[in-house]
């Protein structure tokens, strides 16, 4: 059987739909025995100039088209025999079936279409890391100023029981007031005292008596009546805020009945509210590797420590919103987490920020004190009634001398020093991304996606695709044979280049 064969010097890549186009030889050829449709073996008589003894054309062909069996055909071998050449030939499924592969609709694996979603698990993942951060603020966490913190004492006394914000100096100040309250005023009496009783000397320490009045209305009022001044303070926390973001009033602090004349500000609310927001500094821009475990996400809280965050909520998202919630009194505090500006609840976690502020209180007993003021005063009651001034006075000193025994102060502490490791934390959160690139190659993700295109997984017609493609379960229908048809979609599933030349 003789027909015509175009012959073509072609280079394509050997899974490719390109045609050949341009420069081609017509010639007729003769089928050879035994051929087959998809193998065939063709015979050529050549001009005497195409010889293996001449270098004009060398056999450079390596391509063929034969419009009878409407097939393109790579030649896979040439040989010389009786004078004529042997061209053995294969079927190229991908340029002979070209339109029926571009008019079906096929699940697309990988493409040449840029993907920024999808995971391409095919690309191995550098061990070399890129890290990044970026710190906000709270407004008001986190102790700014050097006074100390603000410490929330809670006391009960004449203005009802309150919530006072004092700084340590405040506190050093208060409970000095409160010690030293017995020798603000009094006149020793014993030290002007010569040894002789007489009305003479009695009436000199009588009247030093007489000056000190102020000192017994004072352990009268505030320490015989209303008991220990500081057993009035119930609480004491310290929390790392400036006394500043703390809102109230001044007024005075009254310990049970004792006017302290020490100034603080009394809580006007219980709730403290701050908030502190942070950009996300993503490495890669509306890509999948900012999914794991190419990028992993940490916040850092100050008080909470580092949280691991998922990334699948913040692809996409700019900025992370902490919002704070404080009560004063205890120190425990909610930290909720949202993705801003959208503001979606991420998280939730919960902590005590405060300290035990230790205050002095002292041995002071105010049964003890009140005996002593009356046998005091009964004393005086009856040497003023044996000896005048003298007798008086003498009979005072034993007295006054065991008040002010009684309440001279042993120190001890309410409170303790536990739970301060968060005073001295900066009101910071930090958002820190770790990243891996991948392998794609020295010229870039671009050249890589040209050879082996990026994850589509999705049906879509081929006729919208170019470049690479691979498909999953392909089934390309047409008028092919059994064997055509099952190495065509073999060659789809293993991916193929979808060229439109020729």
């Amino acid at each position: 059987m003789s027909f015509a064969v175009k012959l073509f010097e072609f280079q394509k890549r050997h899974n490719s739909t390109k045609r050949p186009q341009g420069a081609e030889w017509s010639i007729n050829g003769v089928l050879r025995d035994g051929s087959s449709l998809i193998t065939p073996t063709i015979a050529f008589e050549f001009a005497s100039d195409f010889s293996p003894m001449s270098n004009s054309y060398n056999l450079k062909f390596n391509y063929a088209y034969i419009a009878k069996f409407a097939r393109y055909y790579w030649i896979t071998d040439w040989t010389y025999e009786s004078g004529l050449w042997i061209a053995a030939m294969k079927v190229d499924v991908l340029a002979t079936f070209r339109p029926q592969i571009l008019a079906a609709d096929a699940f697309v694996a990988y493409d040449e279409t840029p993907n920024t979603d999808i995971v391409d698990s095919r690309l191995s993942m550098l061990t070399a890391k890129a890290i990044n951060s970026e710190i906000g603020m709270f407004l008001k966490l986190g102790q700014n100023s050097t006074d100390g913190g603000v410490v929330i004492v809670m006391c009960t006394g004449k203005n009802s029981t309150a919530a006072f914000a004092m700084t340590p100096t405040q506190i050093s100040q208060l409970m000095n007031n409160v010690v030293t309250w017995g020798n603000a005023t009094f006149i020793d009496p014993n030290s002007m005292y010569p040894g002789t009783p007489n009305d003479t000397v009695g009436e000199a320490i009588w009247n030093s008596l007489k000056a000190s009045c102020a000192w017994w209305k004072r352990v009268a009022v505030n320490i015989g009546t209303n008991g220990n001044a500081a057993e009035n303070i119930r609480a004491a926390v310290q929390l790392p805020l400036d006394i500043s973001d703390v809102s109230g009033s001044s007024i005075q602090v009254i310990l049970g009945q004792y006017e302290t004349n020490i100034y603080a500000k009394r809580l006007s609310d219980r709730v403290l509210y701050d908030t502190c927001t942070v950009a996300i500094p993503w490495s890669f821009v509306n890509d999948w590797r900012n999914n794991e475990p190419y990028t992993e996400i940490y916040l850092y809280i100050p008080y909470v420590g580092n949280i691991k965050m998922p990334n699948g909520i913040l692809i996409g998202e700019t900025h992370l919103r902490i919002y704070a919630t404080v009560d004063l009194l205890s120190g425990d505090a909610i930290f909720r987490v949202y993705v801003w500006p959208s503001d979606k609840l991420i998280s939730t976690y919960t902590v005590n920020i405060g300290a035990s502020y230790p205050i002095g209180a002292s041995n002071i007993s105010p049964a003890q004190t009140v005996t002593g003021l009356a046998g005091a005063a009964g004393a005086i009651a009856a040497g003023a009634s044996k000896g005048g001034y003298a007798g008086a006075a003498i009979g005072a000193l034993g007295a006054i001398q065991g008040v002010m025994a009684a309440n001279t102060p042993n120190s001890s502490s309410i409170g303790g020093g536990g739970g301060g490791a968060t005073q001295g934390l900066p009101g910071q959160c930090i958002v820190t991304v770790i990243s891996h690139d991948v392998i794609t190659s020295t010229m870039g993700a671009a050249a890589a996606a040209a050879i082996m295109g990026t994850p589509t997984m999705c049906v879509k017609p081929l006729g919208n695709v170019e470049g690479y493609l691979e498909t999953r379960g392909a089934a390309i229908s047409g008028n092919m044979t059994a064997t055509e048809h099952a190495e065509l979609n073999a060659m789809l599933d293993s991916g193929i280049y979808v060229e439109l030349g020729g």
